[in-house]
């Protein structure tokens, strides 16, 4: 194509560059380039222009080597397309440049084959110079992709050993159902509850969406477009590819500009109405679309679509269909032996192993077999699935439970879970769309009138238990709830509450109430203090952990007060983040010390920059949270004293 994309680029660089160089000054471009296209399915690969009819290129490149590699003959740029896989023997190639814009089929090995046999002088003597047999390949891809593609490629043909695969790898173990499980009292129970299936509808505030996503479309750095250039160094070894870094540059691209129907774009992969997209370009600043349109409007795709599914999750409702799930849908499970683990009481589960597919799983498994507070649990089948707007969501484990007196003997209370056994709780480090499907969960089992809850370790779970069972537990001295004066909330005299008794909450049933919009968590008693006549701002909790000593001891029970405002700076305070890891308790509130600091916005308006939660025992690291929002960080209460 005599104006194709390629050639007019490679001629107008051509060109500039010539004027540099005294080999090139004088010659054309259209003498340095050729070009052969492989015959597929009857047709050529540049159908406009059959370059096979251009004898002399095809010749060239084909068949007549020598004048090829002689000094005399321009040509020193050869594109292709299909042409040059294999059956080509040319020993002069030194630069190999992909222009597909997509990871090509071609295997790296047959890529980088052309440019990898030694290469000769103009007398056909073999070179083994070193430093003259470089191959550079300018790659459509981070070198560091490029490298772990070949290394993999190496492997896979047989010259790199892979390593061994766990024995039991490709052994199958069939998991079979417990006969009668489904007369078994528990499950029946349980599946009554959880069978249940559900619709879902969104509203969608437009208004909100479009506001919501200027902020945070204006929020975005956009920067200039660049071209960065990495040279590198890739060494092929006996045992492994390695690369090493020669050279990186980078300087601003200079682009013609050229007209973007933005509206239509972002219109057409976020199925917003024109207007709609309209209304949010309004609202941007400019200077980010101008300094690289195609990332402003990748970018802004990435948020509006975002912004809607975070919309969804939050506007979701969730409704009782007449649909059920049957129990005729189980049946046995073949599984690989290395993902099965037996479980030891055959009465607690339908199943005779469990089929997990992480350690998270696999441990808790064990620890619902050895607890003899579980009655009976499941680890829900795939087609056990939860309509969400991301897409079916499949819960890990539904889970009977029963209920102990303090002498640790059963009663006939029992509570029914479904439990999300996670690596971590922090919504931080779990994907986007795990939380949002979590979020959806929690509405679907709320209208069935399921207990639903994600955990990251059996504690957690435990301590759900313990806030349902309230203070009747298996062992007290454990409890983070435990007080040996509590007294029951039905115990307690209207008239005396707030007067000389405080109510005693768990620290982690206020941070989630508070996280979820709710008033107050479930009261787990009350406890007699000496002051008369507290506001209901007051509560007490336990404090669990060594960070806080000396001034909290651990297993302290400590007074709080709700957060009123004002300068929190100094003060020990009870927060919760999504971006918050405990160190000791791995739940996303803590108890520390406070700090922040503030950068100025428009106007009045301010923010936090950095946010210092610092422990008062040093053998503690400081948690530190930058450009914090406020949808994702809450001061709840501030710590007032230790009680004795």
């Amino acid at each position: 194509m005599t104006d194709g994309f390629i050639r007019k680029t490679f001629d107008a660089v051509f060109n500039e560059l010539k004027k540099n160089d005294k080999e090139f000054a004088k010659l054309k471009a259209s003498d340095v380039r050729k070009g052969y296209f492989a015959e597929k399915n009857g047709e050529y690969l540049e159908r406009e222009r059959a370059i096979a009819e251009n004898k002399e290129a095809y010749d060239l490149i084909m068949k007549d080597k020598e004048r090829l590699l002689s000094f005399d003959e321009p040509t020193e740029f050869i594109f292709t397309h299909s042409a040059l896989k294999e059956g080509w023997d040319n020993p002069n190639v030194f630069n190999i440049c992909t222009l597909n814009s997509t990871v090509s089929t071609m295997k790296k090995r047959q890529e980088i084959g052309r440019g990898m046999r030694l290469c000769v002088n103009q007398n056909g003597e073999r070179v083994f110079d070193r430093n003259i047999n470089l191959l550079s390949v300018i790659a459509n891809e981070h070198y560091s992709d490029y490298v772990s593609r070949l290394q993999t490629e190496f492997v896979e043909d047989g010259i790199y050993k892979a390593p061994p695969s766990p024995s039991n790898a490709r052994k199958k173990r069939v998991v079979k159902l417990r006969k009668g499980f489904d007369k078994d009292p528990n499950f029946t129970a349980i599946w009554s509850r959880i069978a249940k299936k559900t619709h879902y509808s969104v509203k969608v505030d437009s208004d909100r969406l479009v506001k919501g996503c200027i902020e945070r479309i204006n929020r975005l750095s956009i920067p200039k477009r660049q071209i960065n250039v990495t040279r590198v160094g890739v060494d092929i070894g006996k045992k492994q590819v390695d690369f090493r870094t020669l050279q990186s540059a980078s300087q601003d691209a200079v682009i013609p500009k050229t007209p973007m129907d933005c509206v239509n774009f972002i219109k057409d992969e976020t199925k917003l109405t024109r207007e709609t997209v309209i209304k949010i370009l309004k609202g941007i600043n400019s200077r980010l679309l101008f300094n690289n349109p195609e990332r402003f409007i990748f970018e802004s795709i990435q948020v509006i679509n975002e912004s809607l599914v975070r919309d969804y999750v939050e506007q979701i409702s969730y409704r009782l269909s007449d649909d059920k799930y049957c129990v005729s849908q189980f049946e046995k499970i073949v599984s690989h032996k290395d993902s099965v683990h037996d479980i030891a009481n055959k009465k607690k589960s339908i199943y005779d192993a469990v089929v997990y597919s992480s350690d998270v799983e696999k441990n808790f498994a064990i620890d619902l077999d050895r607890d003899e507070r579980i009655k009976l649990f499941v680890k829900l089948p795939v087609w056990f699935s939860v309509k969400t707007p991301l897409g079916g969501y499949i819960p890990d484990w539904a889970i009977v439970t029963v209920k102990m007196d303090s002498k640790g003997k059963e009663t006939d209370e029992k509570i029914y879970f479904v439990i999300e056994t996670k690596g971590s709780t922090v919504e931080s480090q779990r994907r986007v769309s795990e939380n949002q499907k979590i979020e959806c969960a929690k509405k679907h089992f709320e209208v069935i009138s399921v207990r639903y809850k994600d955990v990251a370790s059996y504690s957690q779970f435990e301590e759900l238990m313990r806030q349902d069972w309230g203070i009747c537990k298996t062992d007290n001295k454990k409890s983070d709830l435990y007080f040996s004066d509590i007294i029951p909330d039905d115990d307690v005299k209207k008239t005396d509450k707030y007067e000389s008794y405080l109510p005693v909450f768990s620290l982690q049933a206020v941070a989630t109430a508070f996280s979820e919009e709710q008033k107050l968590p479930k009261v787990i008693g009350w406890k007699k203090v000496s002051k008369k006549k507290y506001d209901k701002d007051y509560f007490i909790a336990k404090v669990v952990g060594r960070s806080m000593e000396p001034t909290i001891a651990d297993g302290s029970p400590c007074l709080f007060r709700f957060e009123r405002g004002g300068s929190r700076n100094g003060k020990i305070v009870l927060v919760e983040s999504r971006e918050v890891s405990d160190p000791e308790t791995h739940q996303r509130y803590t108890i520390k010390r406070y700090s922040s600091e503030k950068k100025p916005l428009d106007g009045e308006r301010w923010a936090h920059s950095k946010i210092t939660l610092s422990p008062d025992n040093k053998e503690f690291k400081d948690i530190i949270l930058k450009d914090v929002s406020e949808d994702d960080f809450k001061v709840i209460a501030e710590f007032i004293q230790v009680l004795g």
